[in-house]
């Protein structure tokens, strides 16, 4: 009470020294109100807060061995951070010119099973700036502001040295300082772009790796001596992707520098931006202070270097400008069809359906991003904190097949025509999995794709038993658990039990099946994505 009544003085004086001030009667009462409960000792109630910023710890992999003789395709790197893989359970395969490489897995996968744990290269928090930590992306409200920049803060001193710390132990890698180049003012340039996520993410691409480990990569030298094949803004894909990495390791450059752009199937006029863009992107880094080299800091017997590829024979000791620009050219296109959008979902309350979907950005998983789409997955991904991210199972997976995901477009709520408008737009692709092969239709009557169930004898009374309770009992039941704030373990379970026994009764493509698919991803999300629970919130 002592210290309330302390705060409440400072209050006072506060409001005292203003000309006018309609609070300072309430801070007179508030001081009166102190003394009172003072002298008949009455204890206040303990304040408790519904306000709850929900951010969970990745899931837990399943161990599991096997010989990985025969097994074409690289190896993940489990060592270090990320990603971290259970031993042999996914190999990269060659899916073809259409399909490009792609994940496959070595044994049959059961539903939810967490097949792959990821952190992003790069991140940008394109939005909400002011409401969320730039190191863990934890909502917040009074954020500690950067000290050498007015556009980013902090959750915590942890998280403000975490960016900005020059003793913090670097690999050679990764940069000990991920916001030393965008704490110069650059961020403020960014807000005025109409390309803002994709520059950032672009720029990430570059701030988050040493100067040292970019030119070695480039001119493949050091680590890359005996691996290296160019940098693809160089010597083009063709030499470059045809071989996948000896160790597929996300944590290292060579990951982000493998991926895809699609460059062959932009447009001119969006090559000529995204060229601008880079040039733009480069002289930010100037400014931030990269080490760099311009064409006026050659001598006269280097010069030609500014406009030559970089090889092992011509590495110098800062990267010239020309070849900084070309590396940040590819990374803008490579963002363009392989980032992901991450944000949060903010509730009123647990109980209190209606919610507000926030986007704050978007991350570069380079493992995640050698997966393909498909309008039905098989394969879901969930952005948790701190630029994590884990792949899981949204169906039985067969030993051998392709894991799939939604790049947006699915099934459920979208039809052919415009998933594949949106694919063509977003990713220069036509579509071509299983659904639009056959143009799958939900409508078709659900008693049409019941199947008798392996080993029953009784032709398909059983089936037709169980889907009946799934379809009458279990979904209804599972929505209303959601909806009354049961985000619990056993729930999520008990959708993931329902999907598997959905696959062992219908047949694809089925409605309930692809409900159940949902109802399963959303239990999944809540209880390790990213939400908050603000009472005060207008929801749209």
């Amino acid at each position: 009470m002592a210290e309330a009544r302390m705060h409440m003085k400072q209050v006072f004086q506060f409001y005292n020294r203003l000309p006018h001030s309609d609070l300072l009667e309430r801070a007179i009462q508030g001081i009166a109100k102190c003394d009172e409960r003072s002298e008949s000792n009455e204890l206040l109630e303990a304040y408790h807060s519904e306000w709850q910023c929900h951010r969970s710890e990745l899931p837990i992999l399943k161990r599991w061995r096997k010989n990985r003789e025969n097994v074409e395709g690289p190896e993940f790197e489990s060592s270090g951070h990320s990603p971290l893989v259970p031993l042999g359970l996914l190999h990269l395969k060659n899916a073809g010119p259409l399909g490009g490489w792609t994940m496959v897995v070595t044994r049959n996968v059961s539903v939810g099973e967490v097949l792959l744990l990821d952190k992003a290269y790069a991140m940008s928090l394109y939005s909400e700036r002011t409401t969320y930590c730039y190191t863990c992306y934890k909502r917040c409200h009074n954020l500690l502001p950067c000290s050498g920049c007015p556009h980013v803060g902090f959750c915590s001193e942890k998280c403000a040295k975490e960016v900005v710390n020059p003793d913090r132990p670097s690999d050679g890698r990764k940069h000990a300082q991920p916001h030393l180049y965008d704490c110069q003012g650059v961020l403020a340039c960014f807000c005025s772009s109409i390309n803002e996520d994709l520059l950032h993410a672009a720029f990430k691409c570059i701030s988050n790796t040493t100067p040292e480990c970019l030119l070695d990569y480039c001119c493949s030298t050091g680590k890359y001596r005996e691996s290296g094949r160019g940098h693809q803004a160089f010597v083009g894909a063709e030499n470059v992707r045809n071989v996948p990495p000896l160790v597929f390791d996300s944590t290292d450059y060579s990951s982000v520098a493998w991926l895809s752009t699609c460059s062959d199937k932009m447009k001119d006029e969006d090559l000529w931006r995204y060229t601008l863009n880079a040039l733009f992107l480069t002289y930010c880094f100037h400014i931030g202070g990269y080490p760099m080299m311009w064409f006026d800091e050659f001598d006269k017997t280097n010069e030609s270097l500014f406009f030559s590829a970089p090889s092992a024979s011509n590495r110098p000791v800062r990267i010239p400008a020309s070849w900084l620009a070309a590396c940040l050219l590819f990374h803008i296109q490579a963002n363009d069809v392989n980032n992901f959008e991450f944000g949060e979902v903010v509730f009123k309350s647990k109980k209190y359906f209606p919610q507000s979907q926030v986007s704050l950005g978007s991350c570069l998983f380079p493992s995640l991003s050698l997966i393909n789409h498909s309008c039905e997955p098989s394969a879901a991904i969930c952005v948790t904190d701190k630029g994590r991210a884990f792949l899981y199972a949204l169906q039985p997976i067969s030993a051998g097949d392709q894991i799939t995901i939604s790049y947006g477009p699915s099934l459920l709520f979208m039809d052919k025509c415009n998933r594949q408008r949106k694919l063509e737009n977003c990713y220069y692709f036509t579509c071509n999995c299983e659904v639009c092969e056959n143009n799958w239709n939900l409508e078709t009557p659900e008693t049409e794709r019941i199947k008798k169930l392996p080993r029953s004898g009784r032709h398909f009374s059983i089936s037709l038993q169980i889907y009946s309770i799934l379809s009458h009992e279990w979904f209804p039941w599972l929505e209303e658990q959601y909806i009354e704030g049961n985000w619990t373990l056993e729930n999520l379970k008990a959708s993931a039990k329902c999907v598997e026994l959905a696959y062992k009764v219908l047949g694809q493509p089925s409605l309930l099946l692809s409900q159940f698919k949902q109802i399963f991803k959303i239990y999944m999300h809540t209880l390790y994505g990213l939400y908050t629970i603000e009472p005060w919130i207008v929801n749209n």
